[in-house]
């Protein structure tokens, strides 16, 4: 299978917009890994780590036995944080594709003066990196906009 993949890509947003979560997929060849969303707010977990693309590697680490996802790729609804392409590179994923920017969110969903986000983009993350993961960027972007995250 040839990624960015138009099909999974659209099954993620899907998922992001069932939700109103942020939603990611790892994937392996033609076949999907795992499914996640965002858990540390969308339920009773609230622990600050538990981001889609977190849960998603973790599942999938767990089905396949093992820490290295080499040959695997990582979609997401909306652009990874510096943990989760952290997270990505050191499960050694071949590629990153993600549709929102962080930029694409609605005013609405803007996080206020007391939100620590820290806004480093997952290509800065990667050129540090020794496994450099390819990253695409704003994939289906268009499809991903309509989806308001936490609303």
């Amino acid at each position: 299978m040839k990624h960015p993949n138009k099909e999974i890509m659209m099954q993620v947003l899907e998922l992001a917009k069932k939700k109103k979560s942020v939603a990611s997929f790892v994937v392996k060849g033609d076949k999907i890994i795992s499914k996640e969303v965002c858990s540390w707010k969308t339920g009773k977990l609230f622990i600050p780590t538990r981001h889609a693309e977190i849960n998603a590697i973790e599942k999938a680490c767990k089905k396949l036995k093992s820490d290295n996802l080499k040959g695997c790729w990582l979609y997401s609804s909306l652009e990874c944080c510096p943990m989760c392409a952290g997270a990505a590179i050191w499960a050694r994923v071949d590629g990153i594709v993600y549709s929102n920017l962080e930029d694409d969110r609605p005013d609405n969903e803007r996080f206020d003066d007391d939100w620590n986000w820290i806004y480093i983009r997952p290509k800065d993350i990667v050129k540090y990196a020794k496994i450099k993961p390819k990253i695409i960027s704003g994939y289906l972007r268009k499809e991903g906009k309509k989806i308001n995250y936490w609303v």
